[in-house]
């Protein structure tokens, strides 16, 4: 490929996902540790900064959140129905498992396959094997390293892959990729 060819292609693919990211604003619900988790939170933040720099118009649900809560509330009693609610309603739902009630949350409701087709797992290595691994075999999950995740970059690169594979859905489904 020619240089010259290079610049069309990469000015297409370009206008084509801006066109994406204007046309669509993902609802997405992003599981992880909880302000308690001083730590565990950042990452969580730093990943909700991803998705938005992805998709700038993105909407992210944090499900313990007493605005979450509140706007759930009138549709579902209970945190289980309320939290399950939100990720059936959501586009995407994005579980950063490094907390205990993370890998709850993917266990319990991995099983409904509305939620499941929506779930994107990022989980340390060592919950490949064992249990955690089965329950996560038909589940989209990117396993990475204890040093990528406390950096957060691998696992904000997992979010923009997703994000960008979304979107780019969003465009084939309603025939924008061929305007």
């Amino acid at each position: 490929m020619t240089r010259q060819e290079r610049r069309f292609w990469t000015g297409r693919f370009e206008e084509k996902f801006k066109t994406a990211q204007s046309a669509h604003a993902p609802l997405v619900v992003l599981w992880g540790p909880g302000r308690h988790d001083i730590e565990g939170f950042r990452k969580r933040q730093k990943l909700a900064r991803a998705i938005r720099r992805e998709s700038p118009t993105a909407s992210v649900l944090y499900p313990e959140e007493q605005t979450s809560v509140a706007i759930t509330r009138p549709y579902a009693s209970g945190a289980d129905r309320q939290e399950a609610f939100q990720a059936i309603a959501a586009d995407l739902v994005f579980a950063l498992d490094i907390a205990p009630g993370v890998s709850e949350e993917i266990a319990r409701y991995s099983v409904n396959q509305d939620i499941a087709r929506r779930l994107i797992v990022i989980a340390p290595e060592s919950k490949r094997h064992g249990y955690t691994g089965i329950v996560r075999q038909a589940l989209n999950v990117s396993f990475l390293r204890d040093s990528e995740l406390r950096d957060c970059r691998s696992a904000s690169a997992v979010c923009k892959r997703e994000i960008r594979a979304w979107l780019i859905g969003k465009l084939l489904e309603e025939g924008l990729a061929y305007r």
